[in-house]
Order: C-alpha cells, then structure tokens, then sequence
C-alpha cells in the first residue's frame, strides 16, 4: 500500500511542476503596479512581488517538499523633461524713394513703436503709386566782392563792411570766412566782413566760402587803401610864468585834420627849447628848474609833423 501511493505521488509531480510554472509566467506577464506614493522628485518605482515556486524529489526520498523561494525584481522609471525653445524673427520693410536714396526702417508694428522720418517730405499717394517730394540742395559754385568792395578806400580809423555775392544767389550755405594779408594796415571780422583801418598802406581782404558740399572752396579777393589823415592844426594851453621849482601840466586841444577831417592820429611829442630853464616830459607836466626864458613845443607824430609852442618864463 505505501509503495503505491508513493508511485501516485511521484506521478503528480509533473502536474504539481507544470502548474507553478505557469503561475511564474502569468505572473510575469502581469502589469506592474507600483506600491509607492509617486514624488516629482524621485524616479524609482518598484513592482509586485514574484514567486517562483521549485520541488524535487526522489523515487526513493521521504523527505517534504521545501518552501518556495521569493524574488522581488525592481525597476527604474526616468522622466524625461524637453525644453521648447521659441525662436523670434525680426522683418526688415525697404522704402524707395524718387531720388534713388533707400532707408531701412525696422518693422516693430508688434512693438506698437512709430518709427519718426529723418527728413521732412511730402506724400502724395494715388492708388498704388507713391511719390516723394523734398527740397533741392543748391551747392556753391562761386564766390566774389560786390564792385564796389573790390577796391576800397579808408581814412585811418575808419570802418566799411564788404559786400558779397554768391553763385548760385538762392545757394543753400552761404557760410564764408573773411581775412587779411596785413593786419596792421587794416584788420577784417572773419563771419561779417567788417573792415577796420589801422595805419597807412595796403592790404588784401580775402573771402572764402564754407559750403561742405561744394566741389571746392570758392574765394575772391578785394583791395583796402589806408590814407592817413595828417593833423593841420591844433594848440597848446599851459601857464607861461613859473617860479624855480614849480611845475604845470600843458595839454594839447582843438586838433584839426586834412579835408576837415578827424586826424588819424592825435599823439604828440613834447621838447623845451633850454633844459636848464625849464624841464618837460611826455605827459606835458613842465617844471622850472631856473631863471630865464624857453620854449615848451608841441609836435605831432603823424607825418605831417605839425607843432605849436609856448614860451615860459622861470623866476627865483
């Protein structure tokens, strides 16, 4: 009888066999469903147990059957962030105008800006076309002295401002610069022209235009004649009777020039006839030094060399 159900026993066991296998394999084929609360932060998941269950036995064995053995299988989840990068592009709008000058004006209508012109044009649109109008620019071409500028003459002192004329007359710039070629004969403002006599001669006034879009510098010149106007007359005020030791200071008055003119130039110099009488220096102060009569004489410095004179007497 024992032997007999050993023999049963022994025949279910690839029966006992087949069945745990297909236990593993179904449970292998099932989903996994994690045990664990899911966190952002981390990416491992772990799956159900598995069991695989294992028996041996002999024909001749009487020992039972062991205890099946647990495998746990864990599995690594990785989320995968992509990143979207938006890429912008900038329109560039071309303008043409009549004149063959182009502009290129960004187009920032999604900004909301007003993109302001560089030069003030009238539009006038008529269906399609579009045409531009600005103002011509008118370069310098030439540059002179009014005729009566060209050759001026001028009393020492005396002032003119030179007039000039432009080529074209409605050019744009009429920006010039004026000088002299003596400035002690007569010196010249380099913007207005105004000329100035200083002493007798001659000098040349020149003029220059400053158009920066000229094909050159265009200038002219213009001749300035300084006469002198010589003094004629005038005369000399002081005290005639002086003590030894006393001292007085003439002065010169009532200066006449040529044609009734003012003289260009009103200095004197100053001499006495004997030193010895009476002393004079360049200011026209007089001292008597001792008894006697001189002469105390006025002379101008202009080349006329007009003088006039007092005599002194000096007493104890």
């Amino acid at each position: 009888m024992k032997k007999l159900i050993r023999l049963a026993a022994l025949a279910m066991i690839p029966f006992v066999a087949a069945a745990l296998l297909a236990g593993c394999r179904r449970g292998d084929s099932e989903e996994l469903v994690p045990t664990t609360y899911w966190d952002p932060w981390e990416t491992t998941t772990q799956e159900p147990e598995t069991s695989t269950e294992e028996s041996t036995s002999e024909e001749e064995s009487s020992e039972p059957e062991t205890e099946p053995t647990t495998t746990r299988r864990t599995t690594t989840t990785t989320r995968r962030t992509t990143t979207t990068t938006r890429r912008t592009t900038t329109t560039t709008r071309t303008t043409t105008t009549t004149e063959g000058a182009y502009a290129t004006i960004p187009d920032n209508t999604a900004k909301g800006t007003t993109v302001k012109p560089t030069t003030k044009a009238t539009t006038t649109k008529s269906g399609a076309t579009t045409t531009v109008s600005t103002t011509a620019y008118n370069k310098v071409t030439g540059v002179s002295f009014n005729a009566s500028s060209k050759n001026v003459t001028l009393d020492k002192g005396g002032t003119r401002t030179l007039g000039i004329m432009f080529i074209p007359s409605n050019a744009t710039n009429k920006s010039v610069r004026f000088s002299s070629s003596n400035t002690t004969v007569a010196t010249v403002n380099s913007s207005t022209g105004l000329v100035t006599a200083v002493g007798s001669g001659t000098a040349v006034i020149t003029v220059m235009s400053l158009d920066p879009q000229a094909e050159g510098d265009y200038s002219d010149t213009a001749t300035i004649t300084v006469s002198e106007v010589r003094v004629t007359s005038f005369e000399v005020y002081g005290k005639g009777l002086l003590t030894r030791g006393e001292s007085v200071t003439f002065t010169v008055k009532n200066f006449k020039g040529e044609g009734g003119k003012t003289p260009s130039n009103t200095a004197v110099d100053w001499s006495t006839s004997d030193s010895s009488v009476a002393a004079v220096d360049q200011g026209g102060r007089v001292t008597g030094v001792g008894p006697g009569t001189c002469v105390i004489t006025a002379k101008s410095r202009d080349s006329g060399g007009y003088s006039n004179s007092v005599t002194v007497i000096v007493t104890n």
